[in-house]
């Protein structure tokens, strides 16, 4: 639900309904002067800053009255309502009454002015002009007819202004809470000792079980600095078969080929264990082609489950290197006695190039079979 603040004079009680109509129509939360009993002491000042801050927008309605001035200050409480919402960067919607207009108009020809000391309408241009022409969104120059259906009516400005500022508050609302997380993530890494391990990693898969077996991949790790968050960490991977022709693995560059085809993906909740410097969690994968390991055929899986294991070999507070472990499920459709389960090691490199340098290294020493 939003929620606006409408500052206008007192006079302006018929424009009020209007707009209060409008937004009620909208679903909105609406404040106004009728909510509060204007006083000379702070009290009543603090309690209208104390809506402006709860309201995510400002209608302002510009009639040719100043309004009552607060006493010992010189400004109205119009004036002081809307200095206070720019000094909070809240943002305004001036509607031009037809009275303002007149005013405005009689003052740019020069035509004299009747000196209207309850009014004070030179006071209340001069306000205006200064602060809110600029701002103005709605000129209802017209006298209004049917609120629910004359274009130049208070209930239709406040309508359109409402349903062309929804994406911006929502956008507005978003930036800030982002902005507020970040800050609070800022703080929170200053003060404690963490395993950072979010950010991009570059993954193999290996087996003992089965030296022929070897994948690699990217693993994209997000985690959140908080005291209750920073442990939890989640995992988006991509698992591919490595190019091999002629008993070579393909590399481009010093970089290893894959072929794109075989394609395995898949998503990961883990939890870090400090004090043993582990990292332990359940992902959950999906394969796109029909494959083997120990020479039993592989096929095509949907929401295949497994454990991920890693240690985190690495005194530092950030980690560019961690070994571990996968174990498959064994398949529940095959029968009990030739169930297997399909184990093998996982590593996990910040840097690309050490990660095939690895891989490479290991072929060579006769680890890894191609």
């Amino acid at each position: 639900m939003y929620t606006y603040f409408i500052s206008s004079t007192g006079d302006l009680a018929e424009e009020r309904k209007e707009v209060q109509l409008a937004l009620t129509a909208l679903k909105c939360k609406c404040l106004w002067m009728e909510h509060f009993r204007i006083s000379d002491g702070t009290d009543g000042l603090k309690e209208i800053e104390k809506m402006i801050d709860e309201s995510d927008r400002i209608i302002f309605l510009a009639g040719d009255n100043y309004g009552t001035e607060k006493r010992n200050s010189g400004k109205s409480w119009t004036q002081l309502e809307i200095e206070y919402a720019q000094k909070k960067k809240k943002r305004i919607f001036a509607v031009q009454l037809p009275s303002y207009r007149a005013l405005k108009e009689k003052i740019q020809k020069k035509e004299s002015i009747e000196n209207d000391s309850l009014k004070q309408p030179l006071k209340q241009y001069n306000f205006v002009k200064s602060k809110l022409e600029s701002l103005t969104d709605a000129d209802l120059s017209k006298s209004k007819e049917d609120p629910l259906c004359d274009k130049n009516s208070i209930y239709y400005a406040v309508c359109i202004y409402h349903l062309g500022q929804i994406d911006d508050l929502n956008t507005e609302k978003e930036m800030e809470a982002s902005i507020k997380a970040e800050a609070e993530e800022k703080k929170w890494l200053r003060e404690h000792k963490y395993y950072d391990l979010r950010g991009r990693w570059y993954s193999v898969h290996t087996s003992n079980k089965d030296p022929e077996y070897l994948r690699i991949g990217t693993v994209n790790i997000t985690q959140r600095f908080t005291m209750s968050e920073y442990r939890d960490l989640e995992a988006s991977a991509v698992n591919f078969n490595v190019c091999i022709e002629d008993g070579r693995i393909v590399t481009e560059n010093g970089l290893i080929v894959y072929d794109k085809t075989k394609l395995t993906s898949w998503k990961s909740d883990y939890e870090i264990y400090e004090k043993s410097k582990k990292v332990l969690g359940v992902f959950v994968a999906t394969r796109a082609f029909k494959g083997s390991f120990k020479s039993a055929v592989v096929g095509k899986t949907n929401n295949q489950y497994g454990i991920h294991e890693f240690y985190i070999n690495t005194s530092k507070e950030i980690s560019d290197f961690l070994s571990g472990t996968f174990r498959n499920a064994a398949d529940p459709e095959k029968d009990e006695v030739i169930a297997y389960h399909k184990a093998g090691n996982l590593y996990l490199f910040r840097d690309q190039k050490k990660r095939d340098e690895f891989v490479l290294n290991a072929v060579e020493d006769g680890d890894i079979i191609i």
